[in-house]
């Protein structure tokens, strides 16, 4: 998003104490951060990780910041900002950019316009996991292995208008 020009984005995130709402907002700001962008030009509004929830906080943000993007904690959240985009008459990705989370089978590369979206990667999960099992290793201290996951770049993402 911030790469593409958008200052005044939205995050909307699932439960705010949950770990994956946390790693995730903790990556929109360092991404803000590296791109110049004031915290004081974000939204950040918590919900639940379904699609009344980026339904309802959607129309919110759109109401009371009007960003030009948004960024969705899962593509299905993403899904909700869509159908009130389009309730609102605004148009993905002319009038707003969204992104979502998880590259969610039979959702993300099926919405129109399909969907721009941050991919957990589940092969390589599964073989991490099986590898530790294998070899009788308990995980980290922490408790997590962190794996990259790669950005979906589809066509929900313009420059702003």
């Amino acid at each position: 998003m911030f790469s593409r020009g958008h200052r005044r984005v939205a995050f909307l995130g699932g439960t705010e104490h949950e770990a994956a709402t946390v790693r995730r907002l903790a990556g929109f700001f360092a991404a803000a951060d590296a791109a110049g962008v004031p915290r004081s030009e974000l939204t950040v509004e918590f919900g639940h990780y379904d699609i009344s929830s980026g339904y309802e906080l959607t129309r919110e943000s759109v109401r009371r910041a009007r960003p030009t993007a948004i960024v969705a904690g899962n593509d299905r959240m993403a899904l909700g900002a869509f159908f009130a985009l389009a309730e609102a008459g605004i148009s993905v990705p002319d009038d707003m950019s969204v992104v979502g989370y998880d590259d969610q089978p039979d959702l993300a590369a099926e919405l129109r316009p399909a969907l721009s979206t941050v991919a957990l990667p589940h092969y390589e999960m599964g073989i991490r996991a099986g590898s530790l099992l294998a070899a009788g290793t308990v995980a980290p201290s922490t408790g997590e292995t962190l794996l990259d996951c790669p950005l979906v770049e589809r066509a929900s993402v313009s420059v702003p208008r």
